[in-house]
């Protein structure tokens, strides 16, 4: 803030950019300095459809296999919640049955009994006692089990309904304009969350980004092959395709590339070493 302290706002912004190189800005937005950057991207694409007037053709056929995926996931914990509740009055009637084995076989220690009678029944008696605290802790464990399965069992139904409400949506969207563009959604690495990158996809951008976690830059490097051919995109800028992968948030797959800035010959030895 001009080298001094103020109040932390900030500037969130979107542009059209045309075949032309110029830069129409569309629409911004002030945020307070706590705002992350993620959470500034629907804001801006649908202020820039509506103040464009154009958007992409959606796509909600890409939603559709996240029903279906979580269809699966649903039938997964359904599993999983219903094989702890089985187990719930089990152990519930194996704990009552020690119980009442153990208190008449302590009462008929307490009397006068045969001494190998007594070890027998005394051995069988420890036995009991040492199995309740397991029987405990096991009901205990499945007990949350199944109460932690039914909460994720109740997210997961709420998140298909939501998707389900949001495929509905793209399709209305998709039917009202039948003749929609392409366009590219070119976003600093700072907007381009999981979660982010899926919504753009599924609202019918192609997306053009940079990862900020320098572990994917490095994963990259590492499927390089010797000798790689670069393609100059820009005056000191070369890039080589790495293929499509899914990066994490991000249930589709994406294509990746690796850029570079400096001279090609550096950077190819650089990774040759690396290789090494």
């Amino acid at each position: 803030m001009n080298n001094q302290v103020q109040l932390g706002y900030q500037l969130a912004r979107v542009c059209f950019s045309p075949q032309t190189g110029d830069r129409l800005w569309l629409a911004g937005a002030q945020h307070p300095g706590n705002v992350v950057s993620p959470s500034c991207v629907q804001e801006l694409i649908r202020a820039a459809e509506a103040q464009a007037a154009v958007r992409p053709r959606r796509r909600p056929e890409l939603v559709t296999q996240r029903i279906a995926a979580q269809a699966t996931e649903i039938a997964r914990l359904r599993r999983l919640r219903d094989k702890q509740r089985a187990k719930v009055p089990h152990l519930q009637q194996q704990q009552t049955l020690v119980i009442g084995k153990r208190y008449p076989a302590e009462q008929v220690l307490k009397g006068r009994i045969a001494r190998p009678k007594r070890q027998r029944l005394g051995m069988q008696v420890k036995l009991w006692q040492k199995r309740l605290p397991r029987l405990g802790e096991q009901l205990t464990l499945a007990q949350r089990l199944a109460t932690d399965y039914q909460a994720r069992l109740a997210q997961a139904e709420t998140e298909r309904q939501r998707l389900r409400t949001w495929q509905a949506q793209l399709a209305a969207d998709h039917a009202a304009n039948p003749n929609a563009p392409r366009i590219e959604a070119r976003l600093d690495a700072g907007f381009a969350s999981g979660g982010n990158l899926a919504w753009l996809l599924e609202m019918g951008y192609d997306l053009n980004t940079k990862s900020a976690n320098p572990r994917t830059t490095q994963a990259g490097r590492a499927q390089l092959p010797r000798g790689a051919a670069w393609t100059r995109v820009g005056d000191n800028a070369e890039m080589i395709l790495i293929g499509e992968q899914v990066l994490r948030g991000c249930p589709y797959p994406v294509a990746v590339a690796l850029g570079v800035s400096c001279p090609h010959s550096l950077y190819r030895a650089l990774c040759q070493c690396q290789s090494q």
